[in-house]
């Protein structure tokens, strides 16, 4: 018996599950002295990370109220994007910066209150959520604007060693509906779908394909290691296309024992949750006997769509 924890803003429980089946229970790791030196390689964020991830998000806030432009970017990567509220995606330090200097135009932030709730995640990649209230002041005619949401940020370890914001998501705090448990379950099983797409020794074929990129939200985004990112469900759909034809040993992005999934909402949960973990890939590549093995760190922004459904909205992961 596996247990996950689901974090709730309003507090913490735990719910125990059993893997899907014993063939998915079967595909773990290579071996337990991989599996340790993952765990030992990709550890999560320390006491220091979190202190300036905090950091980093607090500077921004700061400098919305202050309304300097650059103050705010310099917490961002290079490659960031922002995905606003309805999903779409504004990509780049020069669209953001765009955004940023068409609302200083019409106006101040009287208050930016932001706090962080929680930070976790693996390796060089970091998730971290809160909640904003903010008041902004209208130019034209003085009036007061007032909003509160939920903010998510993947943050990613540079070079130098800085985090910087690769990831800022948000959504307005408003309380979705239905029992809380179900949407652990529905979660759980998104991940389970994603983690085990193809048991050991088959050949991916477009079957597989189709099913793989079924877990993503249409607008879901992919940023590769590089921090480049691949926008779509197309896209995504094209770039693992390449893999048909190979020869799966394992492949696996979920397992229980070194991973977790959090819920973000308001007195329950609302419509994101997020995810992070270390993936263990293995297979034979076309006319090769030869076995490919990597292990990576992932992370995930997940969604619940107008149809219900959770999916995937965005997927990063780091190799090296």
């Amino acid at each position: 018996m596996k247990s996950v924890q689901v974090i709730l803003l309003t507090g913490m429980v735990t719910i125990s599950s059993v893997l899907l089946a014993q063939t998915k229970a079967a595909m773990t790791f290579t071996s337990s002295a991989d599996l340790a030196k993952a765990k030992s390689k990709y550890l999560a964020p320390s006491d220091k990370d979190k202190q300036e991830i905090k950091n980093i998000i607090g500077a921004s806030s700061a400098a919305y109220l202050k309304g300097e432009t650059d103050a705010i970017l310099k917490s961002y990567s290079d490659q960031s994007i922002e995905l606003y509220p309805n999903q779409m995606v504004n990509a780049g330090p020069g669209n953001i910066r765009n955004r940023l200097k068409s609302q200083f135009k019409y106006g101040s932030f009287t208050k930016m209150d932001r706090t962080v709730e929680f930070i976790e995640g693996v390796g060089p990649i970091a998730l971290a959520w809160g909640k904003t209230k903010s008041a902004f002041k209208s130019s034209s005619d003085g009036k007061l604007y007032y909003d509160d949401r939920n903010d998510i940020f993947l943050l990613r370890k540079q070079e130098d060693g800085q985090w910087k914001i690769l990831v800022h998501h948000w959504q307005s705090d408003e309380v979705g509906s239905g029992p809380a448990s179900d949407d652990s379950v529905r979660i759980r099983q998104l991940i389970d779908n994603w983690s085990f797409p193809i048991k050991s020794g088959e050949v991916l074929s477009q079957e597989h394909l189709e099913n793989y990129v079924a877990n993503y939200s249409p607008q879901a985004v992919e940023i590769l290691p590089n921090q480049w990112s691949n926008f779509g469900i197309a896209n995504i759909r094209l770039r693992n296309a390449g893999a048909i034809g190979v020869t799966w040993a394992q492949c696996t992005g979920y397992n229980f024992d070194v991973n977790s999934f959090a819920t973000i909402g308001a007195e329950g949960f609302s419509k994101r949750a997020v995810a992070w973990g270390i993936g263990d890939h293995s297979n034979y590549p076309k006319g090769s006997d030869k076995l490919s093995q990597y292990l990576f760190p992932w992370a995930m922004i997940l969604t619940k769509e107008s149809d219900d459904q959770w999916r995937i909205l965005v997927y990063h992961f780091f190799l090296e």
